[in-house]
């Protein structure tokens, strides 16, 4: 993962093996790594734009926790305004876990969040079937060309199929010439080892300061949950998110679709397509759904 230029250096991260950290550097506009990937932060630390050059200040953490700043060699330099020296970011966004004023995050949210940041989209770009099938972090591809449903020869899509983990999966849903729906889905039935990874969260695949919730008469939070989202990440264009779940005796199901805008997901076209959405009210009322 990378962050936007600044400066002419752009922050560059890795996960750290057996943590719940991303290691980072920087990198100028050719692509070198300038300053090594010797500092750290936590997955879930909202940091862009702090951890960025501004005027040729960039605030950091290290591996010890303690916040610092540097200039464009990587050498500590001395923070304007007294910032970062005296602040321990790490622990405190630590103690604000602790105290649960952030949301809590699986230990296998960072996977999903590079999958996540991947599909995002840059401005006027589509997805196309060859940059999906090249997804990170796949366990394994149940179908990487897309192809008909060979069982309803009266569906017009394509789709591929990837499993992410032992409960978790994606699809991606089009014509022949791109995929435009792409659902990330997690499921586990009440018999399965309660050792797998289960039903996995919104925020596990999502960065929750790029969420925007969209009201809808088709909001539902009675048996089967249902509500809908703006994803948008800084240098983006705007995505659009169902998050539907559906508990029952047999198990749990949950599920993201990621479209280029909501009207997208309700298309006749869609209509063979095991999507989890439903075009339902709050009342289980058939509906035409609509959005504020």
């Amino acid at each position: 993962m990378v962050n936007d230029f600044s400066d002419g250096l752009a922050a560059v991260f890795s996960y750290e093996e057996n943590s719940d950290n991303l290691k980072y550097g920087y990198i100028d506009k050719t692509g070198k790594l300038v300053i090594p990937m010797q500092f750290i932060k936590a997955y879930w630390d909202d940091s862009e734009g702090i951890i960025d050059f501004n005027n040729g200040i960039a605030v950091v953490n290290d591996k010890e926790g303690r916040t610092f700043c540097i200039d464009k060699k990587g050498s500590e330099t001395q923070c304007p305004d007294g910032i970062g020296v005296t602040d321990n970011q790490l622990d405190d966004e630590t103690d604000d876990l602790e105290e649960g004023t952030l949301d809590e995050k699986s230990a296998d949210a960072p996977q999903f969040v590079a999958i996540t940041d991947y599909i995002a989209l840059k401005p006027n770009e589509n997805w196309t079937w060859d940059k999906v099938a090249a997804l990170p972090n796949v366990q394994e591809w149940l179908e990487k060309t897309p192809v008909k449903n060979e069982y309803e020869p009266e569906d017009p899509n394509y789709s591929i199929n990837a499993r992410l983990n032992e409960t978790s999966s994606m699809s991606a849903y089009g014509n022949k010439s791109r995929p435009n729906i792409i659902t990330l889905g997690s499921s586990q039935g009440v018999m399965d080892d309660s050792s797998l990874g289960g039903i996995y969260e919104l925020n596990d695949f999502f960065n929750q300061k790029d969420l925007t919730r969209i009201p809808s008469n088709c909001d539902v939070d009675s048996g089967f949950v249902q509500k809908f989202y703006k994803w948008e990440k800084k240098g983006f264009q705007p995505l659009y998110i169902y998050d539907a779940e559906m508990s029952g005796n047999s198990g749990s199901d949950r599920e993201f679709g990621i479209a280029k805008n909501l009207e997208e997901f309700f298309k006749p076209v869609y209509e063979h397509v095991n999507l989890e959405l439903q075009s339902i009210d709050n009342n289980n009322d058939d509906v035409i759904c609509t959005f504020k």
